[in-house]
């Protein structure tokens, strides 16, 4: 039997002798149709309302998997971004450890040169006490000199003591003047060093370190102890 509205009322039947009332059953027939027809409308209502919600559901899903796709790719990009801290991170400890290491070289290197110009400085004091104590004798021989003139032995005593005191006095030179040159050279030395070496960071924070200098580098020392005497202290007649 054709269950389409259309189909129930447009069916035809024969006639027959005694059947049922044609009446009766085309008026079942248009009830049966109009249920058939109310069936429909509500099936196709109900299939609109399961489209639109299937349509929300795509939409709703199609949103939610490019939100994945986004966190994704923020997910990527934090991991990235983390791996990249960590690197620099592992950088910076190397790179401390060395400015460690480096500083600590440093300070033994600066802990050296002071104790060497300590021993300078005491090597040029012994110097001009020595050349102090020729000055005297200088002195010494000028007044024996002077009091015995025609004697000869004293005068070749004296012009010996003067050529002797002129070497001890040329030798006094030359060690000050390459202690000193020596010095300069570990001071311009340990300056370039440091100034290689040293972050900014650390010149910022030690600027006002005052006399002590950034990174506790102690400022150039003078050796102020020793004296050069004059050539014409000991030449003289």
């Amino acid at each position: 039997m054709p269950s389409e509205p259309m189909n129930i009322q447009e069916q035809g039947f024969r006639s027959s002798l005694f059947g049922f009332d044609k009446n009766d059953v085309l008026a079942y027939m248009n009830a049966l149709a109009n249920e058939a027809q109310q069936h429909e409308l509500e099936y196709n209502r109900q299939l609109q309302q399961l489209q639109s919600k299937l349509d929300e559901l795509r939409s709703e899903r199609s949103t939610a998997d490019s939100r994945m796709e986004a966190l994704k790719a923020e997910l990527a990009a934090a991991t990235q971004r983390a791996d990249t801290a960590e690197a620099k991170r592992r950088e910076a400890d190397e790179q401390l450890e060395t400015i460690k290491k480096k500083t600590a070289s440093f300070q033994s290197t600066q802990r050296e040169s002071q104790k060497n110009a300590n021993i300078w400085q005491l090597k040029c004091h012994d110097l001009q006490q020595q050349v102090d104590e020729l000055q005297k004798q200088l002195t010494a021989a000028r007044a024996l000199n002077t009091a015995a003139a025609p004697a000869a032995p004293t005068s070749d005593l004296v012009r010996e003591a003067k050529l002797e005191a002129g070497k001890i006095l040329a030798d006094a030179r030359l060690y000050a003047e390459s202690a000193e040159r020596e010095l300069k050279q570990q001071a311009e030395t340990q300056k370039n060093l440091h100034g290689r070496e040293c972050p900014q960071h650390c010149v910022g924070r030690h600027a006002g370190a005052g006399a002590s200098g950034p990174c506790g580098r102690a400022p150039e020392r003078r050796h102020a102890g020793f004296r050069r005497p004059d050539a014409g202290h000991l030449s003289g007649a």
